[in-house]
């Protein structure tokens, strides 16, 4: 690592002990740890193994973005290591008690003096590292209290640090920093110690379990509250019995559904789990004391009468108003969105999913569902995380199913985690609650609707069609807030083609409106492509495949790039038919490929090597090229990798002739994919050693292949 090692026990800096934080005298223990330092290319792997002997709990990181969903719970319970997923990574260390860590993570070492010096706080010496910021930076690693409280993450920048507690990570040592290419270098190799009380006092979360009981001077609660109601209209009377409990958004800080009243209890507490702020008192007295003049706002946002069957949006529509101020919004450190696919499908919220009749969208969404539910990639190649899935497949019948299912997955898969049903009550009939049972009982991380015209409310004539469409949606946010659930819902698209994929699906603008994000699976170009885009993600166009053997779909890349291989593959057959030399402007006349795109795609193809260019300026096709060095498409791979990339599925070979064999190898991890894998060769959901005769990869679409009179000592590599 440089510096110094986080095997060894030696120190730099200070002696253990409490003082006040000096940033020059941290400035200077910092640039003696750089002293002679040489970027490096890559992650020291040792220091990876040293702090998970040590106990760490570690997550996966690309620079300092988590690789996979769900790592938050390697805060809670310690993470598997496995150095090889590690290689070419960063490792992120777990905050809270599976590591056993709590840790202060300066930035701005002047700011956070003059904090902490205007507070009298002191910083106790304990294990830290420098970060590889350019201006410097510090982790302080301090022990994680066993008290039984939660202490969570606390944004302090405009002080210049920040806490990482329960649900948060900071960047290991011996990764490298993503802007600067320097590496996290330990600073003090000494034993973790206690945090400061001050620091603990800031990152306290209150226990999760509920106030204890007060006891009522004065009458009941009941009789108290109703004391300070007298001008309020039509407020429905509250029975006095055990667990009457009104909910709403928490009026000091604003978190959903966080703040709690326990009329029978006499408290009120604004639940502190990371959203809310842990404030909590008498119920009564804090009617009494926030709303002297006007208590109505505050009994619209709680009361909800014994019996009444209202569902969340006519709730909503009666809280009184939240707001803040753009400053406190500013001020704040707010979570990145998890995802449930990476890159594709945000964690929680609505995804509004639409494709043409019979154009493959359900067996879309059951490949999604076996995926999520058995762990492994989706759509072929994106890593997920084994969780509980409900499918709704209300156009299927369980024969059907059954027959599909049994085309796509490995005979013996464990899909207990895959919940089906195939007949399911209307919402307005019956449908909410027994849609709340089923996700109460089996928790599923994603709830899959095909299709919304099967489970949408019978709409009351005399409404418009925007409000009952934006409704039909909406309808599913109260079950993905409540119970943090992602939803699929599937429908069907116009007939009628629009410019923006976005605008064909079928119904008003107010389907679209009350999603989250929006898919697309449409016909463009002779290939299928799969738009999507969201309020939390990048807009993406994935060109996909259905095998249709085996009913899996899977994604073959972005789809502008898949549609200049297809050019490619178009210029070159063109040329390899054509008797004489063609200069670009006949190519684009034979081919059909725009001029200018022609004229791009043959000088990469000349630069490959798969095509060659005369004295007059005209182009032929290299009859006999050394390698495959024609970029290539082998079903899911999307990457094109150099031949002298570390990361390249294809690894150095000893010179093969036609009459050998081609041996892929892809150096990632074994994928545990349930789909079938006996097919076909060509289109397997996951590769990591398939050798294929010669004369079987030149017959394979996408190849440009070796000629089969190639002389005998010819060396072949694929290049992808």
């Amino acid at each position: 690592m440089g510096g110094t090692s986080l095997t060894e026990n030696n120190t730099t800096g200070t002696s253990p002990g409490s003082s006040n934080f000096d940033a020059a005298s941290i400035r200077e223990a910092i640039g003696k740890v750089r002293t002679g330092e040489k970027l490096p290319e890559q992650a020291d792997m040792t220091a990876f193994n040293v702090l998970a002997e040590r106990g760490f709990s570690l997550i996966r990181t690309s620079g300092k973005i988590p690789t996979d969903t769900g790592w938050q719970k390697a805060c809670k319970d310690r993470a598997v290591y496995d150095p090889k997923r590690y290689n070419g990574f960063n490792a992120g260390v777990a905050c809270g008690p599976a590591s056993g860590v709590i840790v202060l993570d300066i930035d701005d070492f002047e700011k956070f003096s003059a904090y902490t010096e205007s507070k009298g706080f002191c910083i106790s010496d304990t294990f830290s590292v420098a970060t590889g910021r350019d201006a410097g930076g510090l982790h302080h690693y301090y022990q994680y209290p066993t008290d039984g409280k939660k202490y969570g993450c606390v944004g302090q920048k405009p002080n210049g640090f920040e806490i990482k507690g329960f649900g948060g990570y900071v960047v290991g040592p011996g990764s490298i920093h993503p802007d600067t290419h320097r590496c996290y270098k330990v600073l003090h190799n000494i034993p973790v110690v206690p945090a400061p009380d001050w620091l603990l006092s800031l990152a306290c979360k209150e226990s999760e379990k509920p106030p204890p009981k007060k006891e009522s001077p004065g009458g009941s609660n009941i009789e108290r509250l109703k004391a300070v109601l007298p001008r309020i209209e039509n407020v429905v009377e509250l029975k006095p019995h055990s667990g009457v409990e009104l909910a709403g958004p928490c009026p000091r800080c604003g978190g959903r559904d966080r703040f709690v009243v326990w009329v029978d209890k006499q408290d009120f507490w604004c639940r502190a789990d990371g959203a809310g702020c842990g404030w909590k008192g008498d119920a009564i007295d804090f009617f009494c004391d926030h709303f002297k003049t006007d208590l109505s706002g505050l009994i619209k946002m709680f009361l909800k009468p014994e019996g009444n069957k209202a569902t969340d949006n006519a709730t909503r529509q009666g809280k009184g108003a939240v707001y803040t101020t753009m400053s406190d919004i500013l001020g704040k450190d707010y979570p990145e969105p998890e995802w449930l696919i990476t890159g594709l499908l945000p964690r929680g919220g609505i995804c509004l999913f639409g494709g043409k009749p019979k154009a493959g969208k359900s067996l879309l969404t059951v490949n999604l569902a076996i995926s999520l539910s058995t762990g492994g990639k989706a759509i072929g190649g994106v890593d997920v995380d084994k969780e509980p899935v409900l499918l709704l497949a209300l156009e299927d019948t369980e024969r059907r199913l059954k027959s599909r299912v049994a085309k796509m997955t490995l005979q013996g898969v464990d899909l207990k985690n895959l919940i089906v049903c195939t007949n399911f009550r209307k919402f307005g009939a019956g449908g909410e609650s027994d849609l709340e049972e089923m996700i109460q009982l089996h928790k599923p991380a994603l709830v899959i609707v095909d299709t919304l015209k099967k489970i949408r409310a019978i709409e009351k004539s005399g409404k418009q069609i925007y409000d009952a469409d934006y409704e039909a949606i909406d309808a599913f946010n109260p079950f993905a807030r409540k119970h943090k659930c992602t939803f699929i819902i599937v429908t069907h698209l116009r007939k009628l083609e629009a410019e923006d994929p976005f605008d064909t699906f079928s119904g008003s603008l107010g389907l679209t409106a009350a999603a989250d994000t929006l898919w697309v699976l449409q016909r463009q170009r002779n290939r299928m492509i799969l738009y999507g885009k969201g309020r939390d993600m990048e807009p993406f166009e994935k060109a996909v495949q259905l095998d249709v053997d085996t009913l899996v779909w899977r994604i073959l890349g972005d789809a502008d790039e898949i549609q200049k291989s297809d050019s490619q593959q178009k210029i070159y057959d063109v040329l390899k038919e054509s008797d004489a030399p063609l200069k670009p402007t006949a190519i684009h006349k034979l081919s059909g490929v725009k001029y200018e795109v022609v004229k791009q795609l043959v000088r990469k193809m000349l630069s490959a090597g798969s095509v060659q260019l005369n004295n007059q300026g005209y182009y032929i096709v290299n009859r006999s090229p050394p390698a495959l060095a024609y970029p290539i498409i082998l079903g899911f791979l999307e990457e094109k990798h150099s031949p002298r990339s570390p990361h390249s599925p294809c690894s150095p070979r000893s010179p093969r002739s036609p009459g050998q064999t081609l041996n892929v190898v892809n150096d990632t991890p074994p994928n545990r994919s349930p789909f079938s894998q006996d097919r076909s060769p060509f289109l397997q959901n996951d590769i990591n050693s398939l050798t294929y005769p010669v004369n079987a990869v030149n017959e394979v679409n996408g190849f440009i292949g070796v000629p089969q009179n190639a002389p005998e000592d010819e060396s072949y590599e694929v290049i992808i």
